[in-house]
């Protein structure tokens, strides 16, 4: 009697934190839960699964604060998707082999998603990629150089290191936006820099503006960032309205909805720019019209499938409408979910799919490294200079996210 073949062809676009967890977690689930349902003397499962990241590996995004300004630690942060550092065989001739009636064959294609259909997928070069299963996890874009260009760990150290000359050139800087990117952005500046005159200009009238979060958490936090760049550079309650630099002028004059607030100086970083990388799915006569809400998220069920799409395309990270506090950490929960939810759909199809229960609100935000405050969903307490967190924040979670996505 010859054996039963099922073959699969998975397809993750964007292979960050999301994307990356949802690979580990598909090869253990694969793993385990193979042993159960599949017989193994007359089955033979062979899964595909295909890496869509036109990067060669994955940035600790959370380590761009410290980044811009140390290259060396930047070059911590970068790790390529090759065996040595991932201990998984990506683009090997060789399939990964989970037991004698389980195969996995990973393939990495570094090329840009241009369309998305709800079968395949279209590459900037033109490949056509089918899938069975898909998950995105393409983040959001934001200003150079909070969004790195480059595609290799060489291109991305010189960005880090344009970025350092820009830094050190400019004796007053300006940061916009008091977001936890803008606000850390500005601490470690200070912190590196203490000569330098850093600015920081905020629409609200405390920084980490977040409903879900206590006031207490908001307004700590405002302390804390004045008291490390100064009170009268912390500019709150003021929108920038355009920046210019006039013929002749070295110096950049930044326009605020104040008139007294018009600011000359020689660096502008821009931390409030974000948009999510779905692009993909905006073309003529879409499928995806009915999935994405007016905020340009997808809409997500529990289950983290992509409403519309039950069962075949997921989504994890910034790019979904889940109601929380985004994070790393999120998506790397969600990236879980979504292997075990693919290999039960594989394996086990009369499963019911695991659901994501929505958590409270959580954040850790460092004002230069040696200075952090938390709110921890746990305990629902804000604190400042937490342990554990400022040791996290040495290295911005750099060896935890590591060793938690199997990472070397």
């Amino acid at each position: 009697m010859s054996a039963t073949v099922i073959s699969k062809n998975i397809l993750l676009v964007g292979n960050s934190f999301g994307g990356y967890s949802t690979l580990k977690s598909l090869v253990i689930n694969l793993t385990n839960t193979s042993k159960t349902y599949l017989n193994p003397t007359n089955s033979q499962l062979n899964v595909n699964i295909t890496l869509l990241e036109p990067r060669d590996g994955l940035v600790n995004i959370l380590g761009i604060p410290l980044s811009i300004i140390d290259p060396k630690y930047a070059a911590t942060t970068y790790f390529n998707f090759d065996q040595n550092t991932t201990n998984l065989p990506i683009n090997s001739k060789d399939s990964l082999s989970l037991s004698n009636h389980v195969q996995v064959k990973i393939n990495h294609v570094k090329e840009f998603c241009r369309f998305l259909h709800p079968d395949h997928a279209i590459t900037d070069k033109d490949q056509v990629l089918n899938f069975d299963y898909c998950v995105l996890a393409t983040g959001r874009k934001r200003d150079w150089p909070f969004d790195p260009k480059g595609l290799t760990k060489n291109e991305f150290i010189k960005e880090m290191e344009e970025s350092l000359k820009q830094i050190e050139d400019a004796k007053s800087i300006v940061v916009v936006g008091g977001g936890a990117l803008g606000v850390e952005v500005a601490g470690e500046i200070k912190q590196h820099y203490p000569d330098k005159s850093v600015k920081l200009i905020h629409p609200h009238a405390t920084i980490l503006k977040e409903p879900k979060l206590p006031k207490e958490f908001t307004e700590t936090s405002t302390k804390l960032l004045q008291d490390k760049i100064g009170k009268e550079n912390t500019l709150l309650n003021t929108r920038v309205l355009f920046e210019e630099k006039k013929k002749g002028e070295e110096s950049i004059t930044v326009v605020t909805n104040n008139p007294q607030n018009k600011l000359k100086c020689d660096l502008v970083l821009w931390c409030i720019h974000h948009s999510n990388n779905i692009k993909f799915l905006d073309y003529k006569d879409s499928k995806f019209a009915d999935s994405i809400n007016e905020k340009n998220e997808l809409k997500i069920n529990a289950d983290c499938s992509v409403k519309g799409f039950e069962n075949k395309i997921f989504a994890t990270g910034d790019i979904t409408d889940l109601d929380v506090i985004k994070s790393a950490g999120g998506a790397v929960f969600c990236g879980n979910i979504i292997g075990e939810n693919i290999t039960k759909l594989i394996l086990a199809p009369s499963e019911i799919l695991n659901q994501v229960a929505v958590w409270g609100p959580g954040m850790a935000i460092t004002f230069g490294n040696n200075t952090t405050i938390s709110y921890q969903r746990d305990t629902q307490k804000t604190e400042v200079n937490n342990p554990e967190i400022l040791e996290f924040y040495k290295t911005y979670c750099n060896s935890y996210l590591a060793a938690n996505l199997g990472l070397q």
